[in-house]
């Protein structure tokens, strides 16, 4: 369904797979990928955020969900959201994407 942009069926066959313990972060993930590609950032953010609640905190996972999860924000203009998130992550690693130059233009956003 992915693969022919059919993404409301995707999503309903990405929920059912959900229910499989061992997929289930991986198929909120592409759920949340499949609102985004639809425009609906705000559905988007709701399953990344429940991705991350069931994420092992610390992993390399949790903070990848956390950067899509700060993008989102950002689409949002939740700005203060997407912050806090790239400043976590920035504490993490700080080599990781380009986490440094997002921290430092939403600084200079916040500062006005």
């Amino acid at each position: 369904f992915l693969e022919q942009g059919l993404l409301d069926e995707a999503i309903e066959e990405f929920k059912l797979a959900s229910k499989d313990k061992s997929r289930t972060v991986e198929c909120y993930t592409v759920i949340s990928n499949c609102y985004r590609q639809k425009k609906d950032s705000q559905e988007a953010a709701k399953w990344l955020e429940k991705a991350l609640k069931i994420t092992k905190e610390g992993s390399d996972w949790f903070y990848a969900l956390k950067y899509e999860l700060a993008s989102i924000y950002e689409e949002l203009k939740e700005i203060e959201k997407a912050f806090t998130l790239y400043t976590e992550i920035k504490k993490w690693n700080s080599e990781y994407k380009d986490v440094g130059r997002k921290v430092k233009i939403i600084e200079k956003k916040l500062q006005k």
